[in-house]
């Protein structure tokens, strides 16, 4: 009778355990995607030759990343009590680097294709 005790003490702590591990996962999911996604369109940024669209998408992207890291260092304390999912911030995250995406394509050169250049349509 006592291993079976131990056993469901056992399951018991596996559960939470597993719990503790999901309310992590979900925790930082949506701030590493959110990183993730800053730094692969800070790479591109820095790609712009144009220097004002890039100053302009690293100063978005530097609002953007603050931003995220403050939400994140702010809500650490309840990453284990706080049942709802961050979904605020990749709202946010996707209007920054809509205007980022913007600053950047501004800052490219337009290309043209071979019968605009020649003058025949």
């Amino acid at each position: 009778m006592e291993g079976v005790k131990y056993a469901n003490c056992l399951i018991a702590k596996q559960i939470a355990d597993m719990e503790t591990v999901f309310r992590l996962f979900m925790y930082l999911l949506p701030f590493a995607l959110s990183i993730a996604a800053y730094i692969w369109v800070g790479r591109k940024a820095f790609q712009v030759k144009n220097k004002i669209a890039k100053t302009i998408a690293l100063i978005i992207l530097a609002a953007g990343l603050g931003y995220t890291l403050y939400k994140m260092g702010s809500s650490i304390g309840g990453a284990f009590t706080n049942e709802n999912f961050e979904f605020m911030i990749m709202v946010i995250n996707v209007f920054v680097l809509f205007f980022t995406s913007i600053a950047i394509t501004l800052g490219e050169p337009e290309k043209m294709d071979e019968k605009s250049k020649t003058g025949n349509q």
